[in-house]
């Protein structure tokens, strides 16, 4: 062990003249099938443990990771580099690290070199807690654009479920000059409350403490805040444009949903049910379940018990046939009386029709996914037409290929004169790029 600990200390630091250090900046690719994936990387010694904290640009709102660096009689190892283990060597004479990357769909090849250390972030982070209507406390992070006394800013809002803060994209507008906070959901990550037993109010309640939150921040403009709302966050940030409408203070200035419902919660759980049941190769009678355990959930004319009674049936015949968590999330169906109030359709009802009329002065920026099988492209861009009927301002970008996520997996893709190439796995860059370019247009973004 202490011949490897020497030699490892060999490779960090400058022992003789005309040798270089391991520690460092590096930049390169990993080559997949002869498509380059760019990484930057900088590996850290601190004592006796080094690491190798990673960045992929195409990756464009997640965190760099760190992964541990081990000298071996192989070579040197980044464990769990691009989703394996990197076995490096290192040339003496230019200091590039060359190898592979073994994986269960084949290996890849590595090639990073040394470069100067990039200069500093121009953002600053501050951690913060606010708390919501009912008291619940919130923590957060507020990112700044550094050496600007009053930017324009925007409050990130989750989707459905359980989620914690989203620095990545944060700093992503922090670059360019706008502040961003973002938070830890209800039960998540650092905060407090229990996400399960969130309603559509308690979320709307949560992030209009969020947005109040920045607007009270001495580095931003009031009255320049916005909302961007992923899938379901998008009826919290109508629901909350809404209501901060009708009150007072400091209203959102700008509306962005990505791959978000403008229909009614009801609306757009009856209006997936057929295309997802499609999607995901399930059988037609699956969808028409589906769609009778909304219409059950949302009757207000039926009582509990024979809401239970049915909805039970539909649940045993799903879990019987197989096709139960296909079609359905957790909390969409009752397993026993008791959780009738806690299902999905009991807390969230949400209609933003009357909102979208009302948006003359509140700018609109919608992005969908062509392919998207649970926000139906055709029924929701009808539905955005009363924006433009009332005279207000909206853009809708539809992206190609793209279903209900950010993301692309490893795909062939085609050229129009022949052959292929590999599109390897990468965030789709169009939701942040059309939300740059509509922030920019709008003079919130410099």
């Amino acid at each position: 062990m202490s011949m490897m600990i020497a030699a490892l200390a060999a490779l960090l630091t400058l022992q003789t003249e005309g040798a270089r250090p391991l520690a460092g900046h590096y930049t390169g690719a990993i080559i997949q099938d002869g498509t380059p994936i760019v990484v930057e990387m900088e590996v850290r010694a601190d004592g006796e443990a080094v690491t190798a904290v990673s960045r992929f640009p195409e990756w464009l709102w997640y965190e760099p990771s760190a992964d541990l660096v081990r000298v071996t009689e192989e070579g040197i190892v980044i464990e769990g580099f691009y989703g394996g283990d990197a076995v490096l060597q290192r040339d003496p004479r230019f200091g590039q690290l060359v190898g592979e990357v073994a994986r269960d769909e084949g290996s890849v090849r590595v090639h990073l070199k040394p470069v100067p250390p990039p200069p500093p972030l121009a953002i600053e982070l501050e951690e913060v807690r606010f708390t919501s209507r009912d008291g619940t406390e919130f923590s957060g992070t507020v990112v700044l654009p550094s050496r600007v006394k009053a930017s324009a800013g925007i409050v990130l809002l989750h989707g459905r479920g359980c989620g914690t803060r989203s620095l990545g994209e944060a700093k992503q507008y922090a670059l360019r000059g706008m502040s961003a906070i973002t938070f830890d959901k209800r039960g998540a990550g650092e905060s407090g409350g229990t996400c399960e037993e969130a309603s559509h109010e308690s979320t709307v309640a949560d992030a209009e403490a969020a947005f109040l939150a920045l607007a009270r921040h001495r580095r931003t403009d009031a009255a320049r805040i916005g909302l961007r709302g992923i899938s379901a966050g998008a009826w919290t940030a109508q629901g909350l444009t809404e209501k901060r409408l009708a009150g007072r203070g400091p209203k959102p200035a700008f509306l962005i949903t990505w791959i978000g419902p403008a229909t009614s919660i009801r609306q757009q759980q009856l209006g997936s049910a057929r295309p997802y049941a499609k999607a995901n190769g399930l059988p037609p009678q699956t969808a028409a379940l589906a769609e009778e355990a909304v219409r059950i959930l949302t009757d207000p004319r039926l009582g509990d018990d024979a809401a239970y009674e049915r909805l039970a049936a539909i649940r045993e015949q799903a879990e019987a046939e197989g096709w139960y968590a296909g079609m359905f999330a957790n909390d969409d169906l009752p397993s026993s009386p008791g959780e009738m109030d806690g299902l999905f359709l009991r807390r969230f009802r949400y209609d933003p029709s009357a909102l979208l009329s009302e948006l003359e002065s509140v700018p609109y920026l919608a992005v969908f996914g062509a392919d998207d099988p649970i926000v139906p492209l055709r029924e929701n861009l009808e539905a955005l037409n009363a924006i433009e009927e009332a005279g207000g301002t909206l853009r809708t970008i539809v992206v190609p290929g793209i279903g209900h996520t950010l993301e692309h997996g490893d795909q062939r893709a085609a050229l129009p004169g022949g052959g292929a190439f590999l599109k390897t796995d990468t965030v789709e860059p169009a939701f942040l790029t059309a939300t740059i370019l509509f922030l920019t247009e709008h003079g919130f973004m410099p």
